[in-house]
């Protein structure tokens, strides 16, 4: 991540309309994990920058985060998120809930680093992936944020299933978006894209857009439309 990026990266997580939309997707999905659990969890949020969301998972049980990316993890001694990767840490008790917000799209070998996860986890333990979804939906901005790829639900399983896991669900959001990004990469195409990084938009537009989002979920929860701009699964270590 580019050193610009990574000293507005916070304000971002917190208060721009994607992120708040994407927290409100995955904390709808632990909470049914977590009754499902029938106790607290103990959860890992990997790559949680300086932990935006881990107040917000405490009201399911334990987190903590994992942070390797030098300037955007926590500040000094917040000893709830730990500076370091996924294949060198040694907690002293395992998982019931992994964390993969959008990370399996920057590495170069997804399935080792699944193999890692797959360590971690209690019996009955799972990992909540989200990734972004659509290989016609890559822009400028999947450039920006070094992406190697974007997902489809086929492609997504075959990682998992390689890694040993078992997908139990998976589902795409943020379905307008994904449309208004394919029309981002036609402009592209015609030489109107620039490569800039993302900001908060003003205050009027970063509501307006959160709120489109939350009539969007109410509206599609349940659906299983075969599209989205981003791809949700929730999957189990085989056997």
């Amino acid at each position: 991540m580019e050193p610009e990026y990574v000293a507005i990266y916070a304000g971002l997580t917190r208060r721009h309309w994607w992120w708040r939309a994407r927290s409100a997707v995955v904390l709808e999905h632990v909470a049914a994990l977590a009754a499902d659990r029938g106790r607290p969890l103990r959860i890992l949020d990997v790559g949680c920058a300086d932990g935006y969301l881990l107040p917000e998972l405490a009201r399911f049980g334990r987190a903590e985060g994992l942070e390797p990316t030098p300037g955007l993890g926590p500040a000094a001694g917040d000893v709830s998120i730990h500076p370091q990767s996924l294949e060198s840490f040694a907690p002293a008790a395992r998982f019931d809930l992994l964390l993969l917000l959008d990370v399996l799209e920057h590495l170069a070998d997804p399935i080792a680093f699944l193999g890692h996860a797959a360590r971690l986890l209690e019996p009955g333990g799972a990992v909540l992936i989200t990734v972004p979804a659509g290989r016609l939906l890559w822009t400028t901005h999947d450039d920006l944020n070094l992406h190697l790829r974007r997902y489809d639900r086929q492609s997504l399983a075959a990682e998992l299933a390689a890694a040993g896991f078992t997908a139990t669900r998976h589902e795409y959001f943020f379905h307008a978006l994904a449309l208004a990004k394919l029309g981002q990469r036609g402009l592209e195409r015609l030489g109107g894209g620039s490569r800039r990084l993302p900001g908060l938009p003003p205050a009027w537009l970063n509501t307006a857009a959160g709120a489109c989002l939350r009539l969007e979920r109410r509206l599609t929860r349940g659906l299983a439309l075969p599209f989205g701009a981003s791809l949700l699964a929730v999957a189990r270590p085989a056997g």
